[in-house]
């Protein structure tokens, strides 16, 4: 029975296809999402031509995420992730605060390729007693 769906559509619009899609975006970004007052989602994405660059290992499988307190400029905290991950939360270290991210894209031989530099987000304090 034909159910008049296009199949291509279906795979584009699953979660898998989402996900291919973030690794051929138009543009490399880095965005931060706040999820409540202890949760804050990281998430990236790459050009096709960035993304091949990553496959055929001219850059370092490995990215490095460093979170900043985006008042004072003090580093809150910093993880290192695959850069095809795209996403994952974590626990702000303070909540009130203001918080930006930097992504550092390393070369094969270690040398820093590229940055890219998030929005920035206010996580907030919470009820009393959360």
């Amino acid at each position: 029975m034909d159910t008049g769906q296009n199949t291509s559509d279906t795979l584009e619009n699953s979660a898998d296809g989402m996900w291919r899609r973030s690794l051929e975006s138009r543009r490399d970004r880095l965005a931060l999402l706040t999820s409540g007052p202890d949760s804050v989602l990281v998430y990236w994405e790459w050009t096709k031509t960035k993304a091949d660059f990553f496959r055929k290992g001219s850059f370092s499988q490995e990215i490095l995420i460093t979170v900043f307190d985006a008042v004072s400029g003090a580093q809150a905290c910093q993880f290192r992730r695959g850069w095809d991950g795209l996403r994952f939360y974590f626990k702000p270290p303070q909540r009130g605060l203001y918080y930006r991210a930097e992504l550092a894209v390393f070369s094969a031989s270690g040398e820093t390729h590229c940055r890219l530099e998030s929005n920035t987000v206010f996580v907030p304090r919470g009820a009393e007693g959360q």
